[in-house]
């Protein structure tokens, strides 16, 4: 493919002097904000970069794993319609990329030894939000829009699979609109111990379906949850870190 290479690369300095970057992904860094510039995403492929760089296709996805994951990096997958077959994969530069968006590796968070059981955890849950709601503030219109939010996600995610299929799931299911919810409202959003953007985190919310939902929901049964002290911020950060897991395991494009 054919790309141009008149525009400027650009290594902001939260890129250049992050310690667990190494040299190459901030390079590849640099080359995806120079192919942004055209239409403000890169389509380049794991090849285009290997090729230029050198190096197997491998490297090249380790290294967007990394950008992705720090929160340097959005990648967006498009699909044929109607199918779940990809037919180019865009990657976009976070407009102000967080430090240190991860600071625990994903093995700590899913893999620390617990006491609660799952059932127990979905009703903290449910009980921390809703008691955060109660005692919040909120204008009535943000009540309303939350409500609406809840309704479409629950068409988004096809509500009535797992009432006609896995009802005993729904207590986790409505626990995890809620905490879809409430990001979406919020501004921000503390995530892995970092406050987010709405605008970063929405895109991988409007993911979710009933395969994602289902996936975590079995993914976080019988997780650790010794010492957390808020449960639906474990769940947000959870899910997100999920959903992204998710989509990194479809860079090998």
């Amino acid at each position: 493919m054919e790309e141009k290479r008149s525009y400027y690369a650009i290594i902001p300095a939260n890129v250049r002097y992050d310690k667990s970057l190494s040299a190459n992904a901030k390079l590849l860094y640099g080359e995806i904000t120079a192919l942004c510039n055209d239409k403000g995403y890169c389509w380049a492929t794991n090849k285009y970069f290997s090729d230029l760089f050198g190096v197997s296709q491998k490297s090249v996805s380790n290294w967007i794993s990394m950008l992705v994951s720090k929160g340097y990096l959005f990648v967006k997958m498009i699909y044929r319609e109607g199918t779940k077959e990809i037919l180019e994969r865009h990657l976009s530069i976070v407009k102000q990329p967080m430090e240190e968006i991860f600071h625990t590796p994903m093995e700590e968070m899913f893999h620390t030894p617990m006491e609660e059981k799952f059932q127990d955890n979905i009703k903290e849950i449910n009980t921390t939000v809703n008691k955060s709601v109660s005692q919040s503030n909120v204008k009535q219109e943000t009540d309303e829009l939350t409500d609406e939010i809840r309704k479409s996600l629950k068409t988004q995610i096809d509500y009535d699979y797992f009432e006609d299929n896995f009802p005993e799931d729904l207590p986790g299911v409505d626990a995890l609109i809620d905490c879809m919810a409430e990001i979406l409202v919020s501004p921000r959003t503390k995530i892995n111990g970092n406050m987010q953007l709405r605008t970063v985190l929405k895109p991988y919310i409007d993911k979710a379906d009933s395969d994602s939902v289902k996936g975590f929901l079995d993914h976080m049964r019988g997780k650790p949850m010794r010492g957390v002290k808020k449960i639906s911020a474990y769940w947000q950060s959870a899910f997100i870190n999920y959903l992204r897991e998710e989509e990194l395991i479809k860079l090998t494009i």
